[in-house]
């Protein structure tokens, strides 16, 4: 449990301190939050005295300090608050999006900084907002467009540290991305799936009872926001200033309906890009999970072995020479299935619609055969360097399988 004071916010641009008084007001109430407000230490930064001085009349606040963020960053120790909050001061002639490094600085690893923004500023300087979020190790987990005061709009933004990210992902294999693909991203994904569907498109694979139960290639436009988002995660993990759609795929998990189909085998995606493709580095490429819908232990989640990315094992290959051998049933590479069976930890990647994974190129995984009476859905978007472009084997796969380096660069 949090002792007094562990929990420590900050309100920027205080003002009168309305927002950092919500802030607390809420926690109270909140049956599941209230523990943090008991442990709250709320701190006030403005440029103002005498906002200070009005915002200490709302008792809410533990200190109140006077702070140029332009200049100053005096006001805690870098890597010190948990949620930094800030609402009404990003708009021209006030605060702009160069003093995010002044305020990212000061997250703790797992902390997040929430803020709104006028919806005409974002929009007309969002390459300066991304530009000093990614130079601070940072990522927008979620950026929603609400009603701020009469006509006006407003982006509610939520900023998270994205270098924990790549230390957990390349140490265990996979790890959690603090971002969520909202109910639109999720919607055009569904829409792109079934249109790929209708259309018979030769990107569709098909289960052995003749369902469709993939369909491949990316489309320009298609939720670019959260791809733009995933690809300033991309070039930080695999360390590189231009990264390309390397792949994009849907996963159709249809019910087994007792069949015993949907189990996939145990199998490593780099075995199929090195062998099939002729990619050299495991480390420059990035593999993102959007769940799509609701995955579960009980609808056929993706079984991930932790920190068998770092496991040296030599896949086992059969003699299938199509492209679709990639994404059938009856894999080209699989692991033995001792090996992976003996390993000692298997994380199910479960989660809610939105949802977002990151996984590790040499990282060990599979799936059950899915026992509901809906569809599980999974999209894959793959990032690789641009450095890291395979080198052409005799017969290239499908465009629509791998995309060249020269499309969808970031």
């Amino acid at each position: 449990g949090l002792q007094k004071g562990q929990f420590r916010a900050v309100d920027v641009g205080c003002g009168t301190g309305f927002c950092g008084s919500f802030l607390k007001k809420s926690l109270s109430a909140h049956p599941h939050l209230d523990s943090f407000a008991q442990n709250l230490h709320l701190t006030g930064i403005d440029l103002v005295p005498a906002m200070l001085e009005e915002a200490g009349k709302k008792n809410a606040f533990d200190e109140l300090i006077q702070v140029n963020l332009k200049a100053d960053v005096s006001y805690g120790e870098d890597g010190s608050f948990d949620l930094m909050v800030s609402s009404g001061c990003f708009y021209p002639g006030h605060l702009g999006p160069d003093v995010l490094p002044n305020i990212l600085r000061k997250l703790k690893p797992d902390g997040a900084f929430v803020f709104t923004v006028r919806q005409q500023m974002f929009e007309t300087e969002e390459e300066d907002f991304l530009r000093f979020i990614s130079e601070s190790n940072c990522v927008i987990a979620s950026k929603q467009l609400t009603p701020y005061y009469g006509e006006i709009l407003a982006y509610t933004i939520i900023v998270c540290r994205s270098d924990v990210v790549e230390s957990v992902m390349k140490s265990k294999g996979f790890a959690r991305v603090p971002m969520i693909a909202n109910e639109s991203d999720i919607e055009d994904l569904v829409n792109y799936m079934k249109k790929r569907m209708e259309d018979n498109h030769p990107g569709n694979v098909y289960d052995s009872r003749g369902h469709i139960r993939a369909v491949h290639g990316y489309e320009e436009g298609l939720i670019s926001n959260l791809v733009k988002s995933l690809a300033v995660v991309a070039k930080r993990i695999v360390k590189s200033d231009r990264v390309y759609m390397y792949q994009f795929r849907m996963n159709n998990k249809q019910p087994s309906l007792n069949s015993g189909a949907g189990a996939w085998k145990p199998h490593r995606d780099y075995d199929f890009w090195h062998g099939m493709d002729g990619m050299k580095c495991p480390e420059s490429v990035a593999i993102f999970h959007i769940l799509v819908s609701e995955n579960t232990v009980e609808n056929g989640a993706v079984y991930l072995c932790d920190a068998s990315n770092n496991e040296d094992i030599q896949p086992n290959t059969n003699c299938g020479k199509s492209w679709k051998d990639g994404f059938q049933e009856d894999l080209k590479y699989t692991l033995a299935q001792d090996r992976v069976k003996a390993w000692p930890m298997h994380t199910p990647m479960v989660g809610r619609v939105g949802d977002i994974f990151v996984m590790h190129s040499l990282t060990w995984h599979y799936s059950k055969q899915n026992n509901t009476d809906d569809s599980r859905i999974l999209c894959t978007c793959v990032f690789n360097s641009c450095d890291n472009a395979p080198f052409p084997l005799k017969e290239k796969r499908p465009e629509f399988v791998v995309h060249p380096e020269n499309k969808f660069v970031f």
